[in-house]
């Protein structure tokens, strides 16, 4: 299946393994573990945009969030139903923990990625169920 993404710092992210995740809104439930994803710098039906193949990789794990970028929260659950929650990370309490799963996903630290959300849009005080796709390739360079 086709993941976009939009940002060019991204691409060598991508290609050298450095960023093993992406946070997703997932409303019908397509992206499964076991998954091809045929990644994308925009998306390949947009031509004005000039988008271009990345690579592909497979989705290794799933972990269920709710993101709320303008609280600084991220509360990570046990499954898709989202009631049972396995720890919440705030910026006042666990920034260090936010700012390595910032640096996975491809951002200097917490604060980039809280603020690239809230620019793209991401601005709902409710926050946002997400899917945290991690991708096998990460896994391959790890050094133990």
């Amino acid at each position: 299946m086709i993941l976009t993404f939009s940002e060019p710092k991204f691409v060598n992210l991508l290609l050298k393994n450095i960023k093993g995740t992406t946070f997703r809104v997932d409303k019908t439930n397509r992206w499964k573990v076991g998954m091809i994803a045929h990644m994308w710098m925009h998306n390949p039906c947009n031509v004005r945009l000039n988008p271009h193949h990345i690579k592909n990789d497979t989705i290794y794990s799933i972990e269920y969030v709710l993101f709320i970028p303008i609280k600084g929260i991220l509360k990570i659950y046990l499954d898709d139903t989202y009631t049972d929650i396995e720890i919440t990370l705030s910026v006042k309490r666990q920034k260090n923990r936010l700012d390595g799963i910032a640096r996975i996903d491809g951002f200097k630290d917490f604060a980039e990625m809280k603020e690239w959300f809230i620019k793209k849009g991401y601005t709902d005080p409710a926050g946002y169920r997400m899917k945290r796709l991690w991708f096998s390739g990460y896994f391959d360079n790890l050094p133990f």
